[in-house]
C-alpha cells in the first residue's frame, strides 16, 4: 500500500516537472539544440553497448528471480493476476525511466557544472512550487525507507524459515520464530550501515552498486529461473555455482585489477590489460559467463531427475481449481484516503497564495481525480464464488531436498 502511495505521488509529480523543465528552457527543440554531440547515444565511456546488453540480461534474471520482486506476483488472488501483475511491472520498467530521466538531462543543458547525482533535485527545486517540493522530497525519503524495510523483512524471513528453522531449530515455536527474524533483521540492518559507511571510503556509490548487482545477481538468481524449468537442477546444485559463480566474480573484481594479484602474470597478460580498460564489461561477463557455464554443464553431465523436481510436479498434478478470492478493499480504500487528503492539501496551499498556484491546482485536481478512481475501483462488485468449486485445500507434499 505504502509502495503505490509513493509511486502515485512521484509519478504525477515527475509528470509535471518534465513539461515545466521543457517550459524553462524554450522547448523540446531549444533542448535538443543545447545538448552537445552525442549526448543521446546510449552508450558513454566505460557503459558500452556490450555493458548495456549484459546489464539487460542481469536484470532479466533479476526481475524474474529475485525475492522482493517475486512476492509481487505471490500475493495476489489468482495465476492470472499474477500475469498482470508482470505484465505492469514491465511495462512501467520500460516506460518510466524515460520520465526519471529527462529532469536531470534537461537540467544538464541549464547548469552544466552542477554535480550529476545532485541534478535531479536540483531540477525539481527549479520549477516545482514549495508544497509540491516538499511533498515529493518526503515521498523520496519514504520510498527509500519502505524499500529497505520490505528488502530487509524478505531476507530475514527466508534466513529464518530456511536456514534458522531448517538446520539449527527445526523444532522452533512460532514465538522463537519471531524473535530470530527480529534480530537476523537487526543483524542485516547493521551490515547495510556499516556498508553505508564504508562505500564512500572504497569509492563511489554508483561503482558498488554496479559491481555487486554484476557479480552478485548471476550466480545467486540464475540457479533459481533456471532450477523453475530444469529436472536435474537441484539445491545442491544451485549452491554449487552460486559458490563458485561468487567467488569467480570477487577475484575478477579484485585479482584482475591494476596492482591485483593477478596482475602482471605472463600468462594473463591481455585478459589483464582487457580488464583494466573494461572493469564494467568484465564485471558483467564473469557474473553471467560462470554461473551459465556451470548450469550448462551440469545439465548435460547430471543424468537422474531431481527428487525436488518430482515433488513439486505432483503438486502441480493434485492442485485444486482456483477459486475467487475475495480481496480486502482496505488498502485501496486507505491509498485513495491518502491520495485525497494529499489533494486537498495541495488545493489549500494553492489558495494561501503561493506564486505557482496554477501548477498546485492542476496538481490538486490530478491527485483528486486518482482519489476517486481508486475508490470507483473497489467499489467494484467482487468475484462471486464458483458453484461446486472443490474447497478443500491440496495436501501438502513433503519435497526431499539433496
Amino acid at each position: 500500500m505504502t509502495d503505490v502511495l509513493q509511486f502515485i505521488i512521484l509519478t504525477v509529480s515527475v509528470l509535471a516537472v518534465v513539461p515545466l523543465l521543457f517550459v524553462h528552457v524554450g522547448g523540446v527543440g531549444a533542448f535538443v539544440e543545447a545538448t552537445p554531440d552525442g549526448f543521446f547515444f546510449p552508450a558513454a565511456a566505460e557503459y558500452s553497448l556490450l555493458f548495456l546488453a549484459g546489464w539487460m540480461i542481469i536484470h532479466f534474471f533479476k526481475v524474474g528471480g529475485d525475492w522482493a520482486f517475486v512476492q509481487r506476483h505471490l500475493c495476489v488472488p489468482t495465476g492470472k493476476d499474477a500475469r498482470k501483475s508482470a505484465y505492469l511491472f514491465g511495462g512501467l520498467l520500460l516506460v518510466c525511466p524515460i520520465f526519471w530521466m529527462l529532469p536531470p538531462m534537461i537540467f544538464r543543458t541549464i547548469q552544466p557544472e552542477a554535480n550529476p547525482e545532485q541534478a535531479y533535485i536540483l531540477a525539481c527545486q527549479l520549477v516545482l512550487p514549495a508544497g509540491m517540493m516538499g511533498l515529493m522530497i518526503a515521498a523520496m525519503c519514504s520510498a527509500t525507507a519502505s524499500t529497505a524495510t520490505t528488502q530487509l523483512n524478505v531476507y530475514a524471513g527466508a534466513l529464518t524459515s530456511e536456514v534458522y528453522k531448517r538446520f539449527w531449530r527445526p523444532h522452533a515455536t512460532e514465538r522463537e520464530l519471531v524473535m530470530a527474524g527480529r534480530i537476523i533483521t537487526i543483524l542485516l540492518g547493521l551490515v547495510v550501515l556499516a556498508g553505508a559507511i564504508l562505500i564512500p571510503l572504497l569509492g563511489s556509490y554508483t561503482g558498488w552498486v554496479l559491481a555487486s548487482t554484476a557479480i552478485l545477481s548471476g550466480p545467486l538468481l540464475l540457479p533459481t529461473v533456471w532450477g523453475l524449468f530444469s529436472r536435474k537442477i537441484g539445491l545442491g546444485s544451485a549452491w554449487a555455482v552460486t559458490g563458485l559463480g561468487v567467488g569467480a566474480g570477487v577475484l575478477a573484481k579484485f585479482g584482475l585489477a591494476a596492482d591485483g594479484p593477478l596482475d602482471g602474470l605472463p600468462v594473463l597478460g591481455l585478459v589483464n590489460e582487457w580488464a583494466n580498460l573494461n572493469p564494467r564489461v568484465t564485471e558483467i561477463v564473469i557474473g553471467l559467463a560462470v554461473p551459465i557455464g556451470i548450469l550448462l554443464a551440469l545439465e548435460l553431465t547430471l543424468k537422474k531427475t531431481n527428487r525436488g523436481w518430482e515433488a513439486l510436479m505432483a503438486v502441480r498434478t493434485r492442485r485444486a481449481e482456483e477459486r475467487p478470492l475475495q480481496p480486502s478493499t482496505l488498502p485501496a480504500r486507505l491509498c485513495g484516503s491518502s491520495v485525497g487528503m494529499i489533494g486537498l492539501l495541495m488545493a489549500v496551499l494553492a489558495v494561501m497564495g503561493s506564486d505557482q498556484r496554477l501548477t498546485l491546482v492542476i496538481f490538486s485536481g490530478v491527485l483528486l481525480a486518482i482519489s476517486a478512481a481508486i475508490f470507483a475501483v473497489a467499489r467494484e462488485k467482487k468475484p462471486t464464488p464458483v458453484a461446486n468449486a472443490p474447497t478443500p485445500a491440496p495436501e501438502p507434499v513433503a519435497v526431499e531436498r539433496e
